[in-house]
């Protein structure tokens, strides 16, 4: 069995470097720059997200704290009136109130943490790619100066054909000059 296996890991080895050979490899750079720019857009869109939600908690922390306050208000109101029975659910609601907004200030903070560690870790891979987008430049530079070598060394191509608008005008100018002087002298 294991001279199966190995037979089967060779001929694998050969088939990928088959497959690589054959890739266009300016192609699989180009594939691998958009995957990155892809994946930045991604981390960006987390930071934002992160960053709304950091926003939203912190805005229902100060309605929470808002809501307590006013229920103080009311407390004291109840107190000075010597009323329990209409203090006692004021002091649970209050009592419900702090455990939320506890419950709010973990999260937001573990959100913030989290919004601080992914916006670190974005730009550190904004410069990561960036270092490599400028290196896959250099490199697609060279591929195509060392792939018009190669097609210069082993292939034939084509003149440019392609004419421009102004050596059109000066040729009709020539055709010109040439048709009148061809006329005076057929004329004399």
């Amino acid at each position: 069995m294991t001279i199966v296996n190995r037979l089967s890991r060779l001929l694998q080895a050969d088939l990928h470097a088959v497959l690589d050979s054959i890739e266009e490899p300016y192609a699989v750079l180009k594939q691998a720059v958009r995957e990155m720019e892809e994946e930045l857009a991604r981390s960006t869109q987390r930071v934002k997200s992160l960053g709304n939600e950091c926003e939203s908690l912190l805005q229902r922390e100060t309605e929470i704290e808002q809501s307590i306050a006013r229920i103080d208000e009311e407390l004291g109101i109840c107190f000075e009136a010597e009323n329990e029975s209409l203090a006692r659910p004021l002091i649970k609601r209050k009592l419900e109130l702090q455990r939320f907004l506890k419950s709010i200030s973990k999260k937001r903070e573990t959100t913030q943490k989290q919004h601080t560690e992914v916006q670190a870790q974005l730009e550190e891979n904004r410069t990561r790619f960036e270092s490599m987008r400028q290196k896959s430049e250099i490199l697609a530079e060279e591929y195509a100066s060392n792939s018009k070598r190669h097609d210069d060394d082993f292939t034939w191509t084509a003149p440019d054909l392609m004419v421009a608008d102004d050596e059109v005008e000066v040729a009709l100018l020539r055709e010109k000059k040439l048709r009148a002087q061809q006329l005076r002298e057929s004329s004399s």
